[in-house]
């Protein structure tokens, strides 16, 4: 082997010395701060717990995009939480809504009798878990559609 080959091995094994040392040395320092401050999340913890005071319900095609809701009733009626829910999460610009999407197949936006039946029940739970009187639930015309009759008031108020 030549001067040369090995005088540049040598450089490759001073270069990985000094990177172990200089990575164990950041990692001491780096755990010795921590105990001095420890490290705030970048995620906030929630909130104090969100009072639920109203319920509102709209209606969307099934191809559009969704958009802020708690819970989803699709058109067979199967229920789903969303993440906002599951997290306490609130609408910025109504809190203390629980907002339920029906996702209905066509552009008429007509609840399905099976759906009916979970929006009934599921508003009814909301209902007393949260104290929520009857004049705090409201349907919210989905964007585009005139018709705010699609979910009639009597699936709305099932006791």
């Amino acid at each position: 082997m030549s001067a040369g080959a090995i005088s540049h091995q040598h450089r490759h094994f001073k270069t990985l010395i000094v990177l172990v040392l200089s990575m164990t040395i950041g990692t001491i320092l780096l755990f010795w701060v921590a105990q001095i401050a420890p490290i705030t999340p970048l995620r906030g913890k929630t909130a104090a717990a969100v009072t639920w005071t109203r319920v509102v319900v709209r209606a969307q095609p099934a191809e559009t995009s969704h958009g802020f809701y708690h819970y989803r009733i699709d058109e067979s009626g199967r229920l789903f939480q969303s993440h906002a829910w599951l997290e306490g999460r609130h609408d910025r610009n109504s809190p203390g809504a629980i907002y339920v999407l029906l996702t209905c197949p066509d552009l008429r936006l007509r609840v399905s009798p099976s759906q009916a039946e979970t929006l009934s029940r599921i508003i009814s739970e909301l209902r007393d878990k949260h104290a929520i009187g009857e004049e705090r639930v409201s349907v919210e015309a989905a964007q585009g559609v005139a018709d705010r009759g699609s979910v009639p008031r009597r699936h709305l108020l099932r006791t």
